[in-house]
């Protein structure tokens, strides 16, 4: 039976997408899981890449 309330012509609400099975919001959750990786691991890549300068600077200045 049908509700008097309800007119069949009124447009439903969208529903909140399901974050599941929308694909666009499960590669942008991947990516900034990368970006937050990559920023954080910066500074160890930056520290290493000084070290191993300072190193070689070190090293042609003993030889």
């Amino acid at each position: 039976m049908l509700d008097p309330n309800h007119s069949p012509y009124e447009q439903q609400r969208a529903r909140p997408a399901d974050a599941s099975q929308d694909p666009a919001l499960v590669v942008g959750f991947f990516a900034a899981i990368v970006v937050a990786l990559l920023v954080a691991s910066f500074p160890a890549v930056v520290g290493y890449l000084g070290a191993a300068a300072v190193g070689a600077v070190a090293h042609r200045v003993v030889v």
